[in-house]
């Protein structure tokens, strides 16, 4: 998915330089590696921004908020696209004004741009708050200056087109992202997406234009009706959340010549009308594959980087017991400067021998990373051998307290250039020290 969200970019800034492409959801791959937070540069290089759902609400019902552990699942890969230039726009589903007003605060709190739906179609302005967001007067020529958008993809409610546009229209919003087309009747016009892009307060805005590349939709201008019966080799189920749209064997070169590289493609009708840039919807169709449907695993998947390389043999380390670590409460690991060169070398393999998640304090309403926990640490690996334990919180490397995503990072490239590292980790509520250094 990554290199076809990267193809869409190179195409449409080939022909736009300017053009704003902005994935939504499939947030893992701001990553490079499946459950770890190292930037997937050349991937962040490609986009602008990177949309998210349900965020603080909507993850398991519409008006409810997200529970933590989920949001806490997000926030970090979020954090690391901000970090990189990247600005995050969450759209959460609530209408109860308290909910509304909290997911606005938070998503501020953060950098985030957002919005809060009351509809999860999708089809109208909310009511509440009666202005914007941080409504502004202000000219809007990037991403990085906007303070809120609007997200309005079903029209069907304004019950002609001119209504439809001229609500639009009376918005104060410095980003709006809408259909290409209006219902039946066609695609908007140059003049029409012109007229689109001022604020009713005179400012000018960006405008995004949704387009799915995760699905296929029998709505749109390149269905084929004769697909329902004899499908082309790409196109599989059809989804039984959203009836109409099809799982896509997305990396099929026929169906991304349907969404971009040539003149008749879905792009370049968007780039053709004139909008600012791309809202790309469905990006995590990854994870369909993923969970084993259509005989397709990650695992198995050319855009796993993992499956060229092959790993060198290590020697064993004897870390201490379990018991003796909680004994103690202090252990040094002597590491051979083989395995030292080998995890700078081979710094895949080390990516891939567990997964970590931010930890948090759950007794706060709105909690702040206070480490960062261990989990699936793979029989045999560099980390197993080096004695950290499934359940291990790591909250501070060198005398660094490892509170935010920053401080994660930073303690990982000075760990990369020096020859000892300590660390302080919580195991079963106690706390631990744990000492390596390089012999």
């Amino acid at each position: 998915m990554r290199n076809f969200v990267q193809g869409i970019s190179a195409y449409a800034r080939g022909i736009r330089p300017d053009f704003l492409v902005i994935p939504q959801n499939g947030h893992q791959l701001i990553s490079q590696y499946k459950d770890t937070l190292v930037p997937a540069q050349t991937y962040l290089s490609a986009i602008d921004g990177v949309g998210r759902e349900d965020l603080f609400y909507g993850y398991e019902a519409d008006n409810e908020p997200t529970p933590v552990s989920e949001s806490a699942k997000m926030m970090p890969y979020l954090d690391l696209a901000e970090a990189n230039g990247v600005q995050v726009l969450v759209t959460d589903y609530c209408w109860t004004h308290s909910y509304v007003d909290d997911s606005y605060a938070q998503n501020a709190a953060r950098g985030y741009i957002s919005f809060a739906a009351d509809h999860r179609d999708l089809d109208d302005i909310p009511p509440y708050p009666q202005t914007p967001h941080n409504v502004n007067v202000f000219d809007i020529p990037s991403l990085a200056v906007a303070k809120n958008f609007l997200y309005l993809l079903n029209p069907w409610a304004f019950g002609s087109k001119s209504s439809y546009l001229n609500a639009l229209q009376g918005t104060n919003h410095d980003i709006v992202i809408i259909d290409l087309f209006y219902e039946d009747s066609g695609a908007l016009t140059s003049s029409e997406i012109l007229d689109l892009k001022s604020k009713a307060n005179g400012g000018n805005r960006l405008l995004l234009a949704y387009m799915c590349i995760g699905e296929a939709e029998d709505y749109r201008n390149y269905w084929d009706p004769s697909w329902k019966t004899n499908p082309p080799s790409w196109l599989l189920e059809e989804n039984p959340d959203w009836p109409g749209n099809y799982k896509v064997r997305y990396w099929d070169p026929a169906w991304q010549k349907i969404i971009y590289r040539n003149d008749d493609s879905y792009l370049k009708k968007i780039l053709d009308a004139g909008f600012d840039g791309v809202y790309l919807d469905l990006i995590d169709a990854f994870e369909y594959f993923e969970n084993g449907n259509a005989a397709f695993q990650w695992a198995d998947s050319k855009d796993n980087p993992l499956n060229a390389l092959s790993s060198p043999a290590l020697p064993t380390l004897q870390p201490p017991s379990r018991a003796a670590a909680l004994a103690l409460q202090e252990i040094q690991v002597d590491v051979p400067k083989e395995v030292v060169e080998n995890f700078r070398l081979r710094l895949d393999e080390f990516l891939e021998s567990a997964s970590s998640e931010p930890y948090y304090q759950a007794e706060k309403a709105h909690p702040l990373i206070a480490g960062f926990k261990i989990h699936r640490i793979k029989k045999g690996s560099i980390i197993d051998r080096l004695g950290l334990k499934n359940g291990d919180i790591i909250t501070e490397a060198n005398g660094v307290k490892i509170d935010s995503l920053e401080s994660a990072l930073a303690v990982y490239r000075h760990a990369l250039t020096t020859t000892q590292v300590e660390l302080i980790v919580q195991r079963d509520g106690h706390k631990i020290i744990m000492k390596f250094r390089s012999i």
